[in-house]
């Protein structure tokens, strides 16, 4: 049997047409199966707990998707979400070296954005298995202004010397303000939320910048901005 030349040119298109229709689904899905929740706040920065490390993970989730589809709308759309949100992280200082100024009155500490156990990056744990990540540890990798990866704060104290010789005794913390880079940054970190073989060291890890950072005593109720650069 001779099919009718018409009919089988119709078939083609016909053919063609689901075909193109398949392969535009096929780029679009990623985008369209995710969905945005809960925006962080922009006023304060924020901690960096269950509820708002669970909110950082699925957006980066879905930025890592429009990535390999391509999309810049919802590119855009993830990254304005957290222009002018910060977050903050408050724990012991790693103190790298100190010095005393004398003639100006300031123990100066070099710090470093480390866990002050290991000296590695700093882990937060959780009571149960992050979403994205299905992992109850994250690794927190802070980036500093400066390739030493360190940070300077000066106290005000009365006496330098004899504050460096008893500070060891005393209740000190650092608070660091975080900013997470979404356009402007690698997708490294984005893509070793699932693919566990691009965790460098076991862990899903997410890279801040450094913005900002305070050296606290609270035993002998003193503070001070830190030099980042």
């Amino acid at each position: 049997m001779i099919l009718d030349y018409n009919v089988m040119k119709k078939a083609c298109i016909v053919v063609l047409v689901v075909l193109l229709h398949f392969i535009m689904s096929c780029g679009k899905e990623p985008s369209k199966s995710s969905s945005f929740g809960k925006a962080l706040p922009k006023s304060t920065p924020q901690d960096l707990n269950y509820e708002n490390v669970s909110i950082l993970l699925n957006d980066m989730k879905i930025y890592s998707e429009a990535v390999r589809a391509l999309d810049q709308k919802m590119l855009q759309t993830a990254n304005d979400r957290y222009v002018d949100v910060y977050f903050q992280l408050e724990q012991d200082p790693l103190v790298f070296t100190t010095s005393a100024d004398a003639a100006h009155g300031q123990a100066i500490f070099i710090l470093a954005p480390k866990d002050t156990q290991t000296g590695s990056n700093i882990l937060l744990k959780f009571d149960k298995k992050l979403p994205v990540v299905d992992s109850d540890t994250l690794e927190v990798d802070i980036k500093t202004k400066n390739e030493n990866e360190t940070f300077t704060c000066a106290l005000a104290v009365a006496d330098p010397e004899a504050y460096l010789n008893e500070f060891r005794t005393h209740d000190l913390s650092v608070r660091m303000t975080l900013y997470k880079k979404f356009l402007q940054s690698g997708t490294f970190d984005f893509d070793a939320l699932t693919v566990t073989s691009y965790r460098l060291h076991g862990y899903p890890f997410v890279v801040f910048d450094l913005v900002k950072a305070e050296l606290m005593d609270k035993t002998a109720n003193l503070n001070t901005p830190c030099r980042l650069s």
